[in-house]
């Protein structure tokens, strides 16, 4: 890699690891307000709301965001004609799914959100609408290399985020008026959002077409809603099984564990961009592997001090209510290092134009993860879907060395044989 390249690669990834660090503190700055306003019960129901909130995106967005990355950078669509197609579609697909899914809290919430109030699940699906555009502009800005922008628009969502719980604190609100406080907060910030993005065709351009898109989006939407199920599966499960008040903390072992893979989590969106670009250039290959040793390693030297800390520190800086939290997350400091590795490796394969391979691999580790929380988290609480989480985490890394494997440019191939 030419050292101009290398040195402009460095500079993005640390915008995207400051990046995450805002949102990370941002998060967690959350999860303590709320933590002390609302209890562990009320977090875990916040936490179930905004479940909702980023599950409802994928399900409506057909992987199109992923799509419209791949598209960009593969010259196939401009910038504005991406922007047109994704306003369109919103315009098609947003409304009546907002009014569904209203539908199905008034008459299932109790069912399937148990101890959850409907008003603030209610409240929660108006918030899908905005997080659904910025998943469209996102990818758009991915799609042109503006990492810059990128970072420092998630970082304004995440404060606006954190200002808007905390003005719910201040101001004393419940549940219900803390959702809305974040949806008002998430709205604005997506606005803020379309204002950085070009919207002026320069030159006159045919009207794009959703279906090649779609062709290459559902099966990337599929493996994005497998890894959302395999990431969040288990919190869903410990709220229907055990109850919001163990779902607090839980929530909060989740969160943490999400906090130790942030170099990974910077590496992996690097990693799309970059290979989508160079398809068939065998030193994206490699620099993939180095990618994904770097993060296992990074996220592996956090991990293991943090995991032991945290049984005298939660207590102290969050609360008694929260000493148990330190025993789910040891369990998942094991998963989530390998988890930081596939993460890598899954956009690498998507960004050779093959998201087919991931939504395989993703639907199987969901599928497992779901049957071992099902099965260990009535005999062992929160440690049994830990266990779970982590032992799905491995499945799906193994999973994905093996397809990563396979799809190695001829040139590496033959360089590794010789």
């Amino acid at each position: 890699m030419p050292p101009q390249r290398r040195t402009r690669q460095a500079y993005r990834f640390i915008a995207l690891t400051a990046q995450s660090l805002a949102q990370l503190a941002a998060g967690f700055g959350m999860v303590w307000i709320v933590g002390h306003a609302l209890g562990a019960q009320g977090l875990g129901a916040l936490g179930i709301c905004l479940l909702l909130q980023g599950l409802a995106p994928l399900l409506v967005s057909l992987g199109i965001p992923v799509a419209l990355t791949q598209a960009i950078r593969s010259c196939q669509l401009t910038e504005q004609s991406a922007l047109h197609l994704a306003l369109r579609y919103c315009a098609m697909a947003l409304p009546p799914s907002v009014a569904a899914l209203s539908l199905l809290i008034v008459y299932l919430g109790d069912t399937i959100f148990p101890d959850v109030p409907h008003l603030a699940l209610i409240a929660a699906t108006f918030g899908f609408a905005a997080n659904t555009l910025n998943n469209f502009f996102g990818g758009i800005l991915l799609g042109t290399e503006r990492f810059y922008t990128y970072s420092y628009l998630n970082t304004i969502r995440a404060s606006c985020n954190l200002a808007a719980v905390a003005s719910a604190w201040v101001a004393n609100a419940d549940l219900t008026m803390t959702v809305v406080a974040l949806t008002t907060a998430q709205t604005a910030s997506t606005a803020l959002t379309a204002t950085r993005l070009r919207w002026r065709q320069p030159t006159v351009a045919p009207k794009p077409s959703l279906a090649p898109l779609l062709a290459y989006g559902w099966k990337a939407q599929a493996t994005v809603l497998a890894n959302q199920i395999n990431y969040r599966a288990d919190v869903y499960l410990v709220n229907l099984l055990i109850s919001p008040l163990a779902t607090g903390v839980y929530l909060l072992a989740s969160q943490i564990a999400d906090a130790l893979a942030t170099a990974a989590t910077s590496l992996a969106t690097l990693t799309f961009a970059r290979v989508a670009g160079h398809q068939d250039d065998p030193h994206s290959h490699k620099q993939t592997i180095r990618y994904c040793l770097i993060g296992m390693v990074a996220t592996g030297l956090i991990a293991a001090p943090s995991a032991w800390l945290a049984e005298p520190l939660i207590p102290l800086f969050i609360g008694a209510e929260f000493a148990h939290t330190y025993q789910p997350l040891r369990w998942l400091t094991l998963g989530i290092i390998v988890n930081s590795g596939s993460r890598i490796l899954a956009n690498d394969i998507a960004g050779r134009g093959a998201p087919g391979h991931n939504m395989w691999s993703a639907s199987v580790a969901a599928a497992i993860n779901i049957l071992l929380n099902l099965v260990l988290i009535p005999p062992l609480g929160l440690v049994g879907a830990a266990i779970a989480t982590s032992c799905a985490f491995l499945i799906d890394f193994c999973l994905k060395v093996g397809v990563f494997l396979r799809l190695r440019p001829k040139s590496c191939q033959y360089q590794s044989e010789t």
